[in-house]
C-alpha cells in the first residue's frame, strides 16, 4: 500500500479513485464520489476494451454497453 501511495503521489490521508490502465499508467484521478457510470463509460471507450467488445460481437457473444 505504501508503494502504491508513493507511486501515485498520494498523501497518507488521501481518499481518491484512480483508474489504472492495463499498461499500469494512471488514466483518471477523481473523487471517491464519482459515479461509477462515468468510469464505465471511460473504460468502454478505451482501445483495448473496444477491441474486446468487437471480438465478442464477432463471436456472437452478447455484450452489454451503456
Amino acid at each position: 500500500l505504501t508503494a502504491l501511495r508513493r507511486h501515485f503521489a498520494l498523501d497518507d490521508d488521501a481518499r481518491v479513485l484512480i483508474l489504472v490502465g492495463l499498461d499500469g499508467g494512471e488514466k483518471r484521478r477523481a473523487p471517491l464520489e464519482t459515479p461509477l457510470s462515468q468510469l464505465f463509460l471511460q473504460i468502454d471507450a478505451m482501445p483495448m476494451r473496444r477491441a474486446d467488445i468487437r471480438a465478442k460481437e464477432a463471436a456472437g457473444v452478447p455484450v452489454t454497453e451503456p
